[in-house]
């Protein structure tokens, strides 16, 4: 799906990937450095084209470009597989970013699904030894939820954030990125 706007913070702006963000989404996400923690995609640029035209067409699946204040594009994240008011957060990814360009990123996508979209519930996967990520969630309100194995026999946790955690997270998070308890997440109209 296409979100027409953009989700706006202070550091960090959200835009619904297009076809020109084709070449970085896949660059990024065969950065070795960066996909440690999630699946490498061996595909070609043509497919991923391929796969962002579907992807803008598929409902319940919102796939974000994270744009720095220099207008760069630094890291994408998504909601998705959005069913009964519950959906999943990942493909998150970052490069050459700063810890509050981050923490907005991931805080103006919670923003988005439980105030836009009026989730009640989102879940992410994450490896055990991805001791970063798991800090990350816990930060966020997150508590993990179950564990099952991969594949390649990793363990992974499924973690799960409430409206109501998410919420009550909030001051805690504005303060560590704002320096305030006044929350800066708007919506820009591209209309």
């Amino acid at each position: 799906m296409v979100f027409e706007g953009e989700i706006v913070g202070r550091y960090v702006t959200l835009r619904s990937a297009t076809i020109e963000d084709a070449e970085f989404t896949l660059a990024i996400r065969q950065d070795k450095k960066i996909t440690q923690y999630i699946p490498y995609l061996d595909i070609t640029l043509e497919q991923q084209i391929a796969w962002i035209k579907k992807q803008r067409e598929t409902e319940g699946d919102y796939f974000f470009v994270v744009w720095n204040k220099k207008n760069e594009r630094i890291g994408t994240n998504s909601i998705y597989d959005i069913k009964n008011s519950t959906g999943e957060t990942g493909r998150l990814t970052m490069k050459n970013c700063s810890a509050l360009e981050s923490l907005e990123n991931q805080f103006l996508l919670s923003s988005f699904a439980f105030e836009i979209l009026k989730l009640e519930e989102t879940h992410s996967y994450t490896y055990e030894d991805n001791s970063r990520a798991l800090r990350f969630s816990d930060f966020f309100g997150y508590t993990i939820q179950s564990e099952k194995f991969d594949k390649q026999d990793k363990k992974v946790y499924k973690s799960s954030l409430n409206s109501e955690n998410f919420l009550s997270s909030q001051e805690k998070l504005c303060k560590l990125i704002y320096r305030s308890t006044k929350n800066f997440f708007s919506i820009r109209n591209n209309a």
